[in-house]
């Protein structure tokens, strides 16, 4: 399944663990350039957009989204949506940066509590990998 980021929408991938989404969601991000992946209680925190921004990766991968972000969302729309964002510097002043294409990662059966109309948000399902 061949991947693409489109800019202006994020890609959700929400599926069980073992089904592949880590390594889509990395072969989703290499066409487009650099990539970090980072967690998302981690890119909540008031620094941590900033630290995970600090290379400016061309694409952020988030990792273990739960299903409903609560105040998070509007930021997240904000985000996604914007040409450029403001990064915080220790001891300087903040920079502006363009901002990176967005791929979230869940086990959720609903991500992000989205009800489908959503166009900042591409919800693809991963199934379970077959072993063989």
């Amino acid at each position: 399944m061949a991947l693409k980021i489109k800019p202006g929408m994020a890609l959700v991938l929400a599926g069980p663990q073992g089904s592949g989404r880590t390594s889509a969601a990395i072969e989703a991000a290499k066409p487009m350039g650099t990539y970090k992946v980072c967690d998302f209680a981690r890119l909540c925190t008031p620094f941590g957009l900033s630290d995970a921004m600090r290379e400016k990766p061309r694409t952020l991968i988030v990792d273990n989204v739960p299903a409903s972000v609560g105040g998070h969302m509007d930021r997240l729309k904000g985000l996604i949506t914007s040409k450029t964002m403001m990064v915080d510097r220790k001891m300087q002043e903040p920079e502006q940066v363009k901002t990176p294409n967005f791929i979230f990662i869940t086990g959720a059966a609903n991500p992000l509590s989205l009800d489908g109309n959503d166009r900042r948000f591409m919800v693809v399902n991963m199934p379970m990998q077959k072993v063989a």
